[in-house]
């Protein structure tokens, strides 16, 4: 984010690779380090954000105006209790927080003054830092886990506040240092500005922001972040002027010596230039950025190569804009947020604009947004955040309460959508719930593990494949990896009686096998080693991962808010008896059963609403009903005969850690329908499970590798 001191402060998929694409999430990075994502402030993701018309899943209200654009710790953390930890700042609510995934407040700090920019976070081993500035002069460094302060930097330049606080974003360097500017800025020496590179609560290095004005030297504030190469050796920074001259430098962040100042005189005049953040493209080499002359109500979009060489057909002249441009996945569009409302989509090589999109709005503040398929998103002073296509057409809009929306989005690791509001508001918004039909007989469905013609007719039919890894649904939580449908992938069926909540599984599978359970006790066997099936449900939709997961709090282990069966091909189920006492309501409040055929398996599930909590806590308790909403999940485990399973495709997943049955706020919402609603028209299911034969004999010991061709009729069955 930028700020003017002249007003102050003024208001498919992710495998098909493209070569020229340098960014991805590693294990070691954070999901969103700082606006606009990472420090080259590209503004893109290879996450992909939902398609469907947005569900707020939670708002929190943080006490006071967000500015600055919320971080997020990376979801690849082995640490599950550091997963999704959103961080935030509060201008004058004098406030950094931080939230779980769920929303639910981690820890809160004080700080000295206002919180006008943006945080950063960076990670240091398995400990996250989250790191925030404020308008008296500090610098803050807090554990993000656990909100321990691990240091703070005052800066001592001027006895007056006004001329010693940080304004803009930070900057994340290295495990343990950020990027900052302060705002002292006027006559030289007395007062000058400078940009820092701050370690571990010490200053490693300053560029000064002084200038020559004929003969005489003056200074200036930082209203804009620093951007830093990926190495961390390079920064970039554009210096405001008065005059009608545009400079950015590249510096040495470790020592604040000057690479190299490129200087271009636009021949406009002006009396106040204001200079937004460049947004670095490492692929080609080349950086943009908006300068904007404020007294003209208009702006300049540059382009300059990484040698300082200023590029064919830049700069052009766009409205007023402090944004930084977010790139597309291929590097070859811009994407401009402006003053006007406007949003422009601008050829990189070209300079032309591509296309216009108007939001009806006063102003579009905060930059844009880029999802690993090219849609676009920010928000606008309505209070409208939207979300486009490539190509500028709307694909959804989220309409607010009307508060103005004045910094950019981050997007999570499941494509959820982050933003905060100038009213303080702090909000979630995910993919539509899947609406799970109410289908009146749905009861006359037998859990034998045979999809019987007509039984699943008025189900809702979710294909269940992996060719995108990466996105829901069909994401891959083991590893990542592609999975090709003849492989493994399935169709779910859903629906539910008004009692009971049916799931049923159509899957195909070139190798079916059980290694797993057949060298092992088949008591409560782990299953999932093997071909297998998953339900998760989180019955009160408080996304709270310690319900389903080892180590939950007293008090809070009611197993049916975190109802997680696995159930194997040999009809095994899987329940750990110790902790979640539930492997006794196999067969009394949920059942279900298996059968396989030549490279298919049939799998049933019905759940009795009686065993679905939607009271948080163990000494509550209140069946679901239809109307109501809760999480649902649904995987599918592929082994492929070396002892473990080969991959995992989960309806809904945002990591590749296997920790999809504890990380309930990545499970989808769902809606049973209710009873007065439309009888679906019935959908027949495409492929029909042919009768068992021999079933008594399905159930003997097979070989070692078990590909086959059988029936296993349930233990328990259900109607």
């Amino acid at each position: 984010m930028m700020f003017s001191k002249a007003r102050r402060l003024g208001q498919y998929a992710f495998l098909a690779v493209l070569s020229n694409i340098l960014w991805t999430v590693s294990a070691q990075e954070m999901e969103w380090a700082c606006s606009q994502r990472d420090s080259q402030r590209t503004g893109r993701t290879p996450r992909v954000v939902f398609s469907t018309q947005p569900f707020l899943a939670w708002e929190v209200q943080t006490s006071g105006s967000i500015y600055g654009s919320p971080v997020i710790l990376s979801a690849s953390q082995t640490n599950i209790s550091n997963k999704d930890i959103i961080g935030v700042t509060t201008s004058n609510g004098k406030r950094v927080k931080t939230f779980q995934a769920n929303g639910v407040l981690k820890w809160e700090r004080a700080t000295a003054g206002s919180c006008w920019g943006g945080a950063a976070c960076s990670l240091d081993g398995n400990n996250g830092t989250l790191f925030a500035a404020d308008g008296d002069g500090f610098v803050y460094a807090w554990n993000l886990a656990n909100g321990a302060l691990k240091w703070s930097f005052q800066n001592t330049t001027s006895t007056v506040s006004d001329e010693r606080r940080f304004l803009a974003d930070l900057t994340p360097l290295g495990t343990n240092g950020v990027m900052a500017g302060d705002w002292t800025g006027g006559s030289y020496p007395n007062m000058n500005g400078k940009l820092y590179n701050i370690t571990g609560g010490a200053v490693v290095a300053t560029r000064s922001l002084f200038w020559m004005d004929g003969a005489t030297t003056r200074s200036e504030y930082a209203g804009s972040p620093v951007t830093l190469s990926s190495d961390g050796q390079s920064a970039y920074y554009v210096l405001r002027s008065k005059g009608n001259r545009v400079r950015l430098a590249c510096f040495d962040p470790q020592t604040g010596q000057d690479r190299w100042v490129h200087e271009h005189n636009p021949k406009i005049s002006s009396s106040n230039l204001q200079m937004a953040g460049v947004t670095l493209d490492e692929a080609n080499g080349r950086v943009f950025f908006c300068a904007n002359f404020h007294n003209l109500k208009g702006s300049l979009l540059y382009s300059v190569t990484t040698d300082s060489v200023l590029r064919p057909y830049f700069p052009i002249e766009i409205p007023t804009s402090y944004c930084e441009p977010a790139l597309s996945p291929d590097g070859q569009t811009l994407y401009v947020t402006t003053l006007t409302s406007a949003v422009l989509a601008i050829n990189a090589d070209t300079a032309e604009i591509e296309w216009a999109y108007l939001t009806g709005a006063e102003a579009v503040r905060g930059s844009a947004v880029v999802d690993g398929e090219g849609k676009i998103l920010f928000g606008d002073a309505a209070g409208v955040l939207h979300c486009l296509r490539p190509d500028g057409t709307v694909l959804w809009k989220y309409q607010g309460d009307g508060t103005g929306i004045a910094c950019s989005p981050a997007i999570t690791d499941s494509g959820d959508v982050i933003y905060g509001t100038t009213a303080g508001q702090l909000r979630r918004l995910t993919r539509s719930p899947i609406v799970i039909p109410y289908v009146p007989g749905a009861s006359a469905a037998m859990i034998d593990g045979v999809l019987s013609p007509g039984e699943w007719d008025g189900a809702l039919a979710i294909p269940l494949e992996a060719t995108s890894p990466l996105t829901n649904p069909g994401w891959n939580p083991l590893d990542g990896d592609a999975v090709y449908p003849a492989d493994c992938s399935a169709v779910v069926y859903v629906m539910h009686d008004g009692e009971n909540l049916y799931v049923g599984f159509d899957i195909t599978d070139d190798d079916i096998c059980a290694d797993w359970q057949v060298t092992h006790s088949p008591v409560n066997c782990a299953v999932w080693n093997d071909d297998c099936t998953e339900v998760f449900i989180d019955g009160d939709l408080d996304r709270d991962n310690t319900e389903a997961a080892a180590g939950s709090p007293a008090g809070d282990r009611d197993w049916r808010e975190g109802c997680v069966p696995h159930f194997g091909i040999y009809n095994n189920a899987y329940f750990n008896k110790s902790q979640y006492d539930n492997i006794d309501r196999y067969g009394s409040e949920w059942w279900a059963a298996t059968t396989t055929q030549t490279q298919k398996i049939y799998t049933e599930y019905k759940f009795a609403f009686s065993g679905i909590d939607t009271v948080d806590g163990e000494n509550g308790y209140a069946p679901i009903r239809p109307g109501a909403l809760f999480g649902f999940n649904a995987l599918l485990n592929d082994d492929d005969g070396d002892g473990d399973r080969e991959d995992q495709i989960a309806l809904h997943g945002g990591d590749t850690l296997n920790t999809c049955y504890k990380t309930q706020h990545d499970w989808a919402p769902a809606l049973l329908a209710p009873l007065d609603s439309p009888t679906p028209t019935p959908t027949p299911t495409p492929s029909m499970t042919p009768a068992p034969t021999s079933p008594d004999t399905a159930c003997e010991a097979p070989p070692a590798k078990a590909r086959m061709d059988i029936a296993c009729a349930a233990r328990f069955r259900g109607k």
